[in-house]
């Protein structure tokens, strides 16, 4: 104790040393607790920006030199996850020093079970990975992307015990045996079927019990893949190919496959019967497998084929990968647009976990020679100044914040337009007692200008959360009347799901923004369905 009494009082000396010649840097004191029992935790990584510390054995922490405005913090420790009333964000002014900062923390999940074969004995080095339901970016209730946080393999005794650090909610468990077993990936209970797979629910502190599954020898065949470089010339020696199955999430292999360019082939597999999709890529990342030919049938780079009870045979040719090509520009007030340089978006596509950096040169021009097809999110911006904001990212007449970016087999062009926002608004979220209430997610809607719904919500560009004061500001990119509404423990993209969003019609505060103005409003938390 008396060590870190001297240690919290050299930093403090240090800030105030420190203070005339860094006006704006700030900082923070607070403890890490348990949010069910209220009993602090030592070890815990605090972190704002770039500046963080570990909480001491009282859950006490300090971090300085932060700068002012709105920051986001995160809390992580092994086997914990962040408590739904966590502050997540903080508006921090020039200087301050701000105190009593309660972090809430909850013990993970754990997910227990056991994996034999079909004579009853334990089966080990299987993987359990489990699939988080939730909104895609297309407003689609579905499994979403591999949770690597839930994911650990059986033992010798066939059996698993995994600390899952992952938010609650829904999932859906697999189990994913190694290729050499010739053992199938089966879902819990025990299914082939996504759709016949249970669904689970992990609970804050609380342990799942997924029981035994029985993993009987896998039922289909092997892909045998030959490729060429498109004029039929061999010499390809090998490619980097995925396999999804299309009623799985996620990818049934991946890896590289040698042989491709013999007359033998290479081969992949056994693999479990059913509907896949193949890709690939030769070279990386210069050329991938565009097209293919199946049972003397073409299909694209997206296109499927069936897995039964024999072998299949697939010819595939590589060729370069589509061009994107585009600009970043700004709007300026009378419409003339000026090139923005130096500024770095970037794409994911969630089932693969490919990226693409799109970095503007000095005229605000980019070019990726090759992309690896996939439906793409935007998920990150090197904001090119304070000022001005992302309005719109369109590729033909496609709304790329909305949709995502389907890439195929054709060159696409995308067209960034950013300008100074219409208008601010902001204002407190307020609980049923009329307290203010941090934590909360706050969206803006478009509306038709008689209040109801026109479209999904914005949920990618315009929204925020109350940050320890029940404070939030929205920014506001174009003019126009819109709802303000606000959920704690809202699902990432709920509010692009029609079906979801529609619930709360009437819901909110409608406001109208014109040209450079701001906004103030007080909002009731809503609660989720």
């Amino acid at each position: 104790m008396i060590r870190r009494s001297i240690f919290f009082g050299l930093l403090l000396i240090i800030a105030l040393r420190h203070s005339n010649t860094a006006q704006s840097g700030a900082s923070v004191e607070g403890q890490a607790l348990d949010a069910k029992t209220g009993l602090p935790i030592s070890g815990v990584q605090i972190k704002l920006l770039e500046s963080s510390a570990i909480s001491f054995d009282d859950g006490q922490f300090l971090i300085t030199n932060i700068p002012a405005g709105r920051q986001s913090l995160t809390a992580t420790k092994a086997g914990y996850v962040a408590a739904t009333d966590d502050n997540r964000f903080l508006t921090i002014k020039p200087g301050q020093h701000l105190t009593d900062v309660r972090v809430g923390l909850m013990p993970s999940a754990i997910v227990v079970g056991q994996v034999v074969d079909a004579s009853g004995n334990p089966v080990s080095g299987v993987t359990i990975r489990g699939y988080r339901m939730g909104y895609s970016p297309r407003g689609k209730y579905e499994l979403q992307p591999p949770e690597d946080a839930v994911h650990g393999s059986s033992d010798d005794r066939g059996e698993f015990r995994i600390s899952t650090n992952v938010a609650e909610g829904e999932y859906i468990f697999r189990a994913e045996p190694l290729p050499s077993t010739l053992l199938p990936y089966l879902f819990f209970p025990g299914t082939l079927d996504v759709h016949l797979a249970g669904t689970y629910r992990l609970t804050a502190a609380g342990q799942l019990d997924l029981g035994t599954i029985t993993l009987a020898p896998r039922q289909g065949g092997s892909v045998v893949i030959h490729v060429s470089d498109g004029t039929g010339q061999e010499g390809i020696k090998a490619a980097i190919i995925d396999l999804m199955r299309e009623d799985s999430p996620g990818v049934e292999f991946s890896g590289t496959v040698v042989g491709i360019g013999d007359s033998r082939g290479g081969i992949v597999g056994p693999l479990s019967t059913g509907v896949y999709t193949i890709r690939g890529m030769v070279g990386a990342p210069k050329s991938f497998v565009g097209q293919g030919r199946f049972n003397r049938s073409e299909f694209s780079v997206n296109g499927s084929f069936a897995i039964e009870d024999h072998d299949v045979t697939i010819d595939l040719w590589a060729r370069k990968g589509p061009r994107i090509t585009g600009n970043l520009q700004e709007k300026l007030p009378d419409g003339t647009l000026v090139p923005i340089p130096e500024v770095t978006l970037e794409l994911i596509d969630r089932k693969q976990g490919k990226r693409i950096q799109l970095k503007s040169g000095p005229d605000g021009s980019f070019i990726v020679d090759c992309a690896f097809p996939g439906l793409y999110e935007l998920i990150s911006i090197n904001s090119p100044g304070s000022d001005i904001a992302l309005s719109s990212a369109v590729s033909g007449t496609d709304d790329v914040i909305l949709h995502g970016l389907e890439i195929s087999d054709k060159d696409l062009n995308l067209r960034f337009e950013f300008q100074k926002p219409a208008g601010v608004i902001t204002g407190r979220v307020l609980n049923d007692t009329g307290n203010t209430l941090r934590g909360a997610t706050v969206v803006l809607v478009g509306t038709d200008g008689r209040g109801a719904f026109q479209g999904p919500g914005l949920c990618h560009t315009i929204n925020s959360v109350s940050d320890q004061n029940g404070t939030f500001e929205l920014t506001v990119p174009t003019a126009g009347t819109y709802r303000v509404l606000a959920w704690k423990a809202l699902l990432p993209c709920a509010p692009l799901n029609a079906e979801f969003l529609h619930k709360f019609e009437g819901s909110g505060a409608t406001v109208r923004i014109e040209q450079v103005n701001q906004v103030e409003v007080d909002i009731r938390v809503l609660n989720v369905p």
